[in-house]
């Protein structure tokens, strides 16, 4: 009988959720304390690349093959 590939586990989908939610939370209060950081965090889609990068590890982790 094969074995079943590995499917991504909801913890480590949760975890990674969970980073990224506390990283837009940790650039809100930063660019809050800081004025300066406002401008710049408003010229770049902050929340749109985090959420692709994050996308993307979860998809290579989960497709990547694993060496015996």
């Amino acid at each position: 009988m094969p074995a079943a590939p590995e499917t991504p586990r909801d913890r480590r989908v949760l975890l990674v959720v969970g980073a990224l939610v506390l990283a837009l939370l940790l650039a809100s209060i930063v660019s809050a304390l800081v004025p300066g950081i406002d401008a710049t965090l408003a010229a770049v889609p902050l929340v749109i690349v985090l959420l692709v990068v994050g996308t993307v590890v979860v998809l290579a982790r989960s497709v990547r093959t694993r060496q015996p």
